[in-house]
């Protein structure tokens, strides 16, 4: 039996590489081990391809390999852990680390559950890590734990920095201050904000299209901030 893809074929479908492949096969991540053509190579059919996909997303949210075999668990039991699989990933929150330095070194604490809690609550957040920073009076906990790291550049002059990816992380973003930019507008010229963000990221676990679509999807929100306030509270 020779149908289905080769490990080639899904690394290139999927971005990941064929190392990662056998890994997630060797850590107990697949919902059963690929099929074997007569030449005794993987086959893998469209159920595993898209069973891929969805183990690369959970990576990219910095979800522990530990608690995506727990899943895969799950889903193997079938329909009946359902409700233990929502539980589980509403268990996985999305924490993001944010750098913040007022001149007593680099503090990055986390802010907790940013998926699930409006922006106002965010910044107030955001607000007390800053006075904290200043007294240097940051517990542990306050500072583990994120899935994401954003790195902020807000000193003038920076117009582009590439964030480094923690230990533990999948990718990290930057983001740098707002600062004018002459554009063309119909036959004349105008003066606009811009501010650039980048993505640094572990290509072994994120797929660079997903990548880039991240950044489309931020780039929306950050050119119509309205719009956004008003979706997120």
């Amino acid at each position: 039996m020779d149908d289905g893809m080769t490990i080639a074929q899904v690394a290139q479908r999927t971005g990941l590489t064929a190392h990662t492949l056998r890994y997630y096969e060797r850590a107990g991540l697949m919902l059963e081990p690929p099929p074997r053509g007569d030449n005794g190579h993987r086959r893998y059919t469209e159920r595993d391809a898209d069973w891929i996909a969805l183990l690369t997303r959970l990576r990219a949210s910095g979800m522990p390999i530990a608690a995506m075999r727990r899943y895969a668990e799950l889903v193997r039991r079938g329909r009946d852990t359902y409700v233990a699989r929502k539980e589980l990933l509403e268990a996985h929150r999305a924490d993001v680390g944010v750098t913040v330095d007022v001149g007593r070194g680099l503090f990055i604490p986390v802010v907790r559950d940013t998926g699930n809690r409006p922006l106002a609550e965010i910044a107030g957040d955001l607000v007390g890590f800053r006075k904290t920073a200043l007294t240097g009076s940051f517990r542990e906990r306050d500072l583990q734990g994120g899935a994401i790291t954003l790195t902020l550049h807000t000193h003038d002059g920076i117009v582009f920095a590439v964030p480094i990816v923690f230990p533990g992380q999948t990718c990290a973003l930057s983001l740098t201050a707002p600062r004018s930019e002459v554009v063309q507008d119909g036959s004349g010229f105008a003066v606009r904000r811009t501010a650039t963000i980048g993505l640094a990221y572990d290509h072994r676990f994120i797929n660079g299209r997903d990548a880039a679509e991240f950044l489309g999807e931020l780039r929306t929100a950050l050119e119509s901030p309205a719009r956004f306030l008003t979706e997120n509270g």
